[in-house]
């Protein structure tokens, strides 16, 4: 990853105080957090987010009405933002809805070090694909 601007939209502090830790070792990436996904879209007046992962129950807007409203261009986020859903034990009909949404991944908590960077690393790099003109997207796990 050369360069990666995070967006971390989770109530719970200690979540996203673990994945800033996690990203703070990798070198070029930028991380920024928010308690919920209203303080997300004001946020992203003024600071565009490469990636965003967002906590599936997040409060009052949950991960999916999130997801939703980018992916319809209701906020100043790009509709194409990838999303990363986190969720606790995630089934299958929450993956579902997450999908339906156009969630692009999800991770389970509790978070592993290795599944943040892996799922960042496979976004990053199929938007790097797209904008060079090579066909595909990143998987959904």
């Amino acid at each position: 990853m050369d360069r990666c601007k995070v967006l971390i939209i989770d109530g719970n502090i200690q979540v996203r105080r673990l994945v800033k830790a996690i990203l703070t070792g990798i070198p070029g990436a930028e991380v920024c957090e928010c308690a919920d996904a209203a303080a997300a879209i004001a946020l992203a007046a003024h600071w565009r987010a490469d990636v965003a992962l967002v906590d599936y129950a997040t409060r009052p807007m949950n991960g999916v009405l999130f997801t939703e409203t980018v992916r319809a261009g209701q906020t100043p986020l790009p509709a194409n933002l990838p999303i990363v859903l986190m969720c606790e034990q995630p089934d299958d009909i929450h993956l579902a809805l997450g999908r339906r949404a156009g969630a692009d991944d999800f991770l389970a908590k509790p978070l592993s070090a290795t599944a943040v960077v892996d799922s960042l690393r496979t976004l990053l790099a199929a938007l790097t694909d797209r904008a060079s003109g090579q066909v595909g997207r990143a998987a959904v796990a």
